[in-house]
């Protein structure tokens, strides 16, 4: 039985193709909407009821360190937005306009390698 199906995949073999390898070790897929493509791009985000301006900077610049900087510049960007200027008074349906992250996705994409 062993012999048989040995057999069967060695011949099937045959009939296939040659595989070929690649000539890169890896390949660089980029998408319109990637940080690369996007480079010194600002993005609009218009505001929905209940949104916090924290809220919408963590998930567009995860993990920055200079959140701090980035709510006073947004907001020295987007005087209309604000009520008083102050970053916890939001008008919802404004639109605020973002700067271009500087980092990767906040959400890590699923990779196959085959």
């Amino acid at each position: 039985m062993r012999f048989t199906h040995l057999f069967t995949v060695l011949m099937l073999m045959q009939l296939l193709p040659n595989p070929t390898l690649a000539q890169e070790p890896w390949v660089s897929l980029y998408t319109t909407n990637s940080p690369e493509s996007m480079q010194g791009q600002d993005v609009q985000h218009v505001i929905a009821r209940g949104e916090t301006l924290l809220g919408v900077l963590r998930s567009r610049y995860d993990g920055t360190a200079h959140m701090q900087q980035l709510v006073r510049q947004v907001v020295a960007d987007n005087p209309s937005a604000f009520h008083g200027g102050s970053p916890d008074r939001m008008i919802a349906g404004q639109t605020l306009t973002l700067p271009a992250a500087r980092h990767g996705p906040t959400t890590a994409d699923d990779i196959y390698l085959f």
